[in-house]
Order: structure tokens, then sequence, then C-alpha cells
């Protein structure tokens, strides 16, 4: 793509394209061998160690991929994540760690590897030729696992054409990565904990880092503090009305349609009008236009 400024994708100013990868192997492989039983063809594969010694390695993806979806938002299209600017070095000091320790787990485990075949031959003695012909050596295992945490700055010019229309929606997926997060993490009922606050200070939290993307981003926090500031700071059960007002919130905040495309009308019910610039036919504002126009949220 060409002639392109970064005007028409603010994200490529405001944020770095971060790539988060564990590399591991299968604890199984190909015997190279097959049966028949009719029209059935069955390709054997020897398991040449357990899972379970590889659970600290496997941990790691988890791990990291939670703290880039924390901090920033997938682009499926590059295999990576776009984490604003502002929240680079926070997520750089909590990624550090999750490379040590993986790294230290990888020592570990090549050291241990040699036992782990052991076992499972000693576990399976009929199959052990097999499991010794199959099973990688140490140094290939060396060179399979690794981690890999890079960030970088992309051009107008590394878009290619089709690739653009994952930028200019990129607002409805950080909006369905919030709604997912809330989902996953509250539940409907007559009380809410403190761990429901800091929920939706994360989902605040979140949205307000791309708020540039949307107005209506922009407003949910200013929504999410205002609401906050009305309630009891610090307790451990919330109930009554100030429960009542968490509950709309949370409705409200597990709808990714309603976070991408109505954070303004929160805003507006509150009179709160975040400080971020507007355009005019922007996508949410025309999808605003069309659907549920007689619904208002008011808390």
């Amino acid at each position: 793509m060409s002639n392109k400024e970064n005007k028409d994708f603010p994200v490529l100013d405001k944020c770095k394209i971060v790539n988060f990868a564990v590399s591991l192997f299968a604890n199984e492989r190909s015997s190279g061998k097959k049966t028949r039983d009719g029209v059935l063809i069955s390709k054997q594969s020897v398991e040449f160690i357990d899972t379970k010694a590889m659970s600290k390695l496997s941990n790691a993806r988890s791990q990291g991929d939670n703290l880039c979806r924390a901090a920033g938002t997938r682009l499926d299209l590059f295999h990576a994540w776009a984490v604003p600017l502002p929240k680079m070095d926070d997520l750089r000091a909590k990624i550090g760690p999750v490379v040590t320790r993986f790294n230290e787990n990888k020592e570990e485990f090549i050291l241990q590897y040699p036992s782990f075949i052991q076992k499972k031959i000693e576990e399976n003695p009929t199959q052990a030729e097999q499991i010794l012909a199959i099973a990688p050596s140490v140094e290939q295992l060396d060179k399979d696992l690794r981690i890999i945490f890079v960030s970088k700055t992309l051009a107008p010019d590394d878009i290619e054409v089709g690739a653009e229309q994952q930028f200019n929606y990129l607002y409805e997926q950080v909006a369905w990565e919030i709604a997912q997060d809330v989902k996953k993490s509250t539940r409907p009922g007559d009380w809410y904990s403190k761990k429901t606050i800091e929920v939706l200070r994360r989902a605040a939290s979140k949205a307000a880092s791309f708020g540039f993307l949307s107005p209506s981003l922009a407003n949910i926090k200013p929504a999410i503090d205002k609401l906050l500031a009305g309630i009891l700071p610090g307790m451990d059960r919330y109930d009554g009305a100030d429960a009542f007002l968490i509950g709309s919130m949370l409705a409200f905040m597990s709808d990714e349609r309603k976070i991408a495309n109505e954070g303004r009308r929160i805003g507006e019910a509150m009179d709160i009008t975040a400080s971020v610039p507007t355009k005019t036919d922007s996508p949410e504002e025309s999808k605003v236009a069309k659907t549920e126009e007689t619904e208002e949220i008011v808390f």
C-alpha cells in the first residue's frame, strides 16, 4: 500500500506491534507406519514423553498471551499484538520474568530429558525400540525450544492491500476482547465483590488506552470512573443500590457491540464527554444511527 499517511491508521503512531511466541514440540511423532481396515487408513504415532513433563514450558505460552492481551489487542493477520506505547514499559517488565522462567525451565527440562525417555521405556518395554527411534536428540530440543518477544513499528507501506480492514475496525476487536474478559471474570447477581470492581477498572484501562480508535471507547473509562466514584471504596461486598449500578455497567460491558458503538451514549447520559477527536461518518457513528435508536442507557 503506497501513499498512505499514519493519520489514516493512528495505531501505527500510537502502538508497537508485538510478537510473542513459544516454540515447543509435540510429545508424539509419526512412526511412518500405516494400518488399513478397508477404506480406513490409520497412521501410527509413538508417544515418547509424558505431557506433564512439559507443563512448565507450555505454561509460558498462556502467561505471555494473557499479558499481551491485557496490554494490547490481537492483530490476527500479523500474528501479533498492537500495544499502545504507554503500556509497553509495563508489558516488557512483566514479560521479562516469563522469558527468564522459560529459559530456566528449558535448561532443567533438557537435563532431565534422558530420564523422561527412560521412564517411558520402563513403562513400555516392548516399545523401547520405537521410542528410542522416534525421540528427538537433546541437541534438537535445544534448537526447538524457544521463546520470542519482539516489538517493532509498522509503516503504512507495511500494510498490504486487504490488511487495512483489520486496522479500520480494530476498535471492534478491542471491544470484543473487553467484553470477553468481563463475561469470563464476572457473573450477574444481587451483590458484587471488590474483584468485580477490579474487572471494571481493567476494562476501563484497556478502553482508555485505545480511545484514539473511537469516541465510543474513549468514553468508557470516564463513565466507569464516575460510577465507581459514587460508591464506597474498598468494600468487600457491594449490594443494594450499588449492586444495581455495578450490574448495569457489567451488562453493558459484556456486550461488545455496545462497547464499540454506544460508549458515547453512556457518557452523554452521565454528562461525560471525553476529549478525543471526532470524525464525521465514522464507522461507529453510522452503526449507532442504524441500531437501537430508541434505546437509552442511564446509570
